[in-house]
């Protein structure tokens, strides 16, 4: 240390030190010299190495009393050194006389640094053996302590293992029974419990087995409760006709028990979730999207779609009432459903369990409804991208009926969420407004545009001059020209009333859309109509007919009546019974119905057949005529027929024919058998011609026709061709059992003819007895009876017969018969 350096005054010293404990043990040693410059303190201070109390007391403070005591060491020595740094201790000769003083006090320390050294590796080697027993010790119990612990592990492990395999044992064993059900569900209750406690264990390899091993005693049940709970309900439901139906007891218990079991094995909205998925799978399979779009398929795509629909629709019922069952039986408590004896077994079970309300109970229907309907609107939206080739539209209707056919079904499935409401306005709506607006696009313009150019001819014509030879100008050969070439008119009514008929709400619109167009249609062909052509032209001269083909009048009034009668008849063969009483398409089709085109021609076929037949009794001598008269009139007869037949029917009434021709053919066949029913007696082969001549007649009535006979005439002309070979006592049985197929005044007639010829009976006269200005009259009195059925002669001619007073077998018996009444 160098003690020569300048000097420096107490002020700079003061200011030298920073710190106060520097600053203080200055002070003190400057107060301590300033007493006793002689002094040297340091050989003063007790030696650190002859002072064994020191280190025994500084040992006996353990580690951390000795590392204080170096510290503070340390500190003594970190002052000293600051003191000598900052050359206070050069102007205190007398303080420290030499560095050497220094030195000494640091081998001091050094020498006590060197003890504790020694004292530790004498303490460590002393004490080794000891601290290497009871870390051995120490060692031996922590690992102890784990085996401890894995042994408690395993051991709880195996507890768990052995309880969930008495589980799984006891849970296949169990069937479809309510008791079983019950059974599953205590087991439920306890593999729950035994997961809490898995998951409550440290976390290893093991406790994931554990949980597996849980997991499948979970799925074990979960398909018990399924196969005989679930499946049941859709085999049920399958069977039944309606949602109204309830469940069986046994079923219902299940349910509700099932139910509990998923909330119990904390799976309930996953089970149905994943139910409801399936079930939309399994109907959405039905809708083959590649089939109805396939180029084999194009022209009966809207067939194959409807019919894929429609078993979609089916199983969406079907699958809806399950799951309306299934939400149902959420609702219902447990302890509620089952019996004493079942909530005996369940007792403990009860103690803790409690029924939750569910805030909605159907949601899952709710939510069926609409992914199945969005099932559909996809399908139809699809197609509707394809664009003109796929008119969608069109399918509204059906797509409306199938809604309300199933939704009536569904009508017993109360719930909040109104599905019929949503599927109509998802899916339908739309659809609707456009088949009602494209219906309207193609009605009315039709309707204006079909008779358009005869309309707009008529004031032409009419202005026209007068042909020469004084007849009215020939205006219905002009107006043939502008005719419509085809009934377009019916071809779009037919489409959209056949499409719309299953719809009520939309058939009654297309009502209105149809009687509109055809009120324009019907209007224009009552102009357009010829008068002229309302008669057909059969005139008599004499005796001899005078058959005329049909003029252009009756061509233009038979043209119009096949326009008329395919719409008329075509709606009201099919659709009358559902058209509305209200729509104004029944008036409409009253007025088509009225409009006097070809209306009669059956009245005057008729009414020349009988014209015809009635020269037969031209000379007034009742019962007179013979089978020639009556074959060469029924010859005459078959020419006219065949006439029409040629001229007429054919070529001019291609529709409509059996509906106006029905009148004629039951007057023309009465015409005939009143004249062949009154001739008698008959020989042979005059009963042969009769026979024959009946039996053409049939045949060329119905070629006319082109069906059968009405059943009436066919009957009346099979009991002739039978009636001419029956014997008087066959004769009076079948009149006294009334086995005949003829009115029995005609039967009647046809005895009283025979009673009088066969006893040649001249004087007297029949139709003066009932009241007739001529034989003719009299006849067509019989035959409207014929025509119609019903007897209206029978009391007459009972007293014209009661006054003959003959005494044949025949006769006896009629008044026999007569007066039994």
């Amino acid at each position: 240390m160098d003690l020569n350096s300048p000097s420096m005054s107490i002020p700079q010293v003061e200011q030298l030190l920073s710190d106060n404990d520097a600053s203080q043990t200055c002070q003190k040693l400057l107060e301590c010299y300033l007493k006793d410059k002689q002094l040297n303190l340091l050989d003063l201070q007790e030696s650190i190495r002859s002072s064994n109390s020191f280190v025994s007391h500084t040992i006996k403070n353990g580690t951390q009393g000795i590392k204080k005591e170096l510290d503070d060491l340390n500190h003594a020595i970190f002052v000293v050194d600051s003191l000598l740094n900052k050359n206070v201790i050069n102007y205190t000769t007398e303080i420290i006389q030499s560095f050497q003083e220094i030195n000494e006090y640091m081998g001091k320390l050094s020498d006590i640094s060197s003890d504790l050294e020694d004292l530790n590796e004498r303490m460590g080697s002393k004490y080794k053996n000891i601290l290497l027993l009871y870390n051995s010790v120490e060692s031996d119990t922590a690992s102890l302590e784990k085996l401890r612990k894995v042994y408690l592990y395993s051991l709880e492990c195996r507890k768990l293992i052995l309880f969930l395999k008495s589980l799984h044992k006891r849970t296949s064993y169990l069937k479809s029974s309510v008791r079983d059900f019950l059974e599953m569900l205590l087991i439920s209750h306890k593999c729950m419990r035994c997961l809490d406690r898995i998951y409550s264990l440290e976390k290893t390899e093991a406790l994931l087995k554990l949980i597996r091993y849980c997991e499948d005693l979970k799925n074990c049940i979960l398909k018990k409760v399924y196969n005989n709970a679930i499946v049941p309900l859709f085999e049920w439901n399958n069977n039944q006709n309606s949602a109204t139906v309830d469940l069986p007891r046994d079923l219902e218990k299940r349910l509700v028990i099932s139910q509990v079991i998923y909330k119990e094995l904390s799976v309930s909205s996953k089970i149905m979730l994943e139910l409801v998925e399936n079930m939309i799978y399994e109907a959405a399979a039905t809708i083959n999207i590649k089939e109805v779009t396939s180029e084999h398929n194009y022209r009966e795509w809207q067939g194959i779609l409807i019919s894929q629909i429609s078993e979609f629709l089916l199983k969406y019922v079907r699958n809806q009432k399950s799951i309306y069952h299934i939400c149902r039986s959420t609702r219902h408590s447990l302890p509620e459903k089952i019996d004493k004896n079942e909530r005996e077994l369940l007792s403990s079970y009860l103690e803790t369990y409690v029924h939750e309300d569910e805030k909605e109970p159907y949601s899952l229907c709710e939510l069926y409804t609409k992914r199945c309907v969005g099932v559909l609107h996809s399908t139809m939206s699809a197609l509707n991208k394809e664009g003109e080739r796929y008119d969608v539209v069109m399918l509204a209707p059906q797509l409306i009926s199938l809604g309300d056919t199933m939704h009536a079904e569904l009508n017993g499935v109360k719930i909040t969420f109104n599905m019929h409401r949503y599927y109509f306005k998802t899916l339908c709506e739309e659809y609707a407004k456009s088949f009602v607006s494209v219906a309207a696009k193609k009605i009315i313009p039709v309707s204006k545009m079909s008779f358009l150019n005869c309309i707009r001819a008529l004031p032409t014509l009419e202005s026209s001059p007068t042909q020469t030879g004084g007849n009215a100008p020939n205006q219905a050969g002009l107006m043939l020209m502008n005719l419509p070439v085809d009934n377009e008119l019916w071809t779009v009514l037919q489409e959209f009333l056949e499409k719309s008929k299953m719809c009520p709400a939309l058939f009654k619109q297309i009502c209105a859309i149809a009687a509109s167009g055809l009120e324009t249609v019907f209007a224009n062909i009552a102009q357009v109509r010829s008068p002229q052509g309302c008669k057909l032209s059969l005139s008599d001269g004499g005796s001899k007919i005078t058959l005329l083909k049909p003029n252009d009048a009756q061509i233009l009034n038979a043209r119009l009546f096949e326009y008329t009668h395919a719409i008329v008849h075509g709606i009201e063969r099919k659709l009358l019974h559902l058209i509305p009483e209200d729509s104004p398409l029944l008036r409409v089709l009253d007025y088509g119905r009225s409009i006097p085109l070809i209306g009669s021609w059956a009245e005057d076929v008729a009414s020349t057949v009988w014209h015809t037949a009635s020269y037969i009794s031209l000379d007034n001598q009742e019962f007179n005529w013979t089978c020639s008269q009556v074959s060469v009139a029924s010859r005459n007869i078959v020419k006219i027929l065949n006439f029409l037949k040629e001229s007429y029917f054919e070529p001019l009434i291609p529709l409509g024919k059996y509906e106006l021709l029905q009148g004629f053919a039951s007057t023309t066949v009465a015409s005939f058998l009143i004249y062949a029913v009154t001739i008698w007696p008959l020989s042979d082969e005059e009963k042969l011609t009769l026979m024959n001549s009946s039996t053409e007649f049939e045949f060329t009535l119905s070629e006319i026709l082109q069906a059968k006979l009405p059943r009436n005439e066919s009957e009346n002309l099979s009991f002739f061709r039978r009636l001419i070979f029956l014997s008087d006592g066959e004769l009076y049985q079948m009149y006294s059992e009334e086995a005949c197929a003829m009115p029995r005044d005609v039967l009647l007639l046809h005895m009283t003819c025979r009673l009088l010829r066969d006893n040649g009976v001249k004087d007297r006269q029949l139709f003066k007895h009932m009241n007739f200005t001529n034989v003719h009259f009299m006849l067509q009195s019989f035959r409207t009876s014929l025509v119609t059925g019903q007897d209206h002669n029978s009391k007459k001619l009972r007293g014209f017969v009661s006054e003959l007073g003959l005494t044949s077998q025949l006769y006896n018996d009629i008044m026999a018969h007569l007066n039994g009444f």
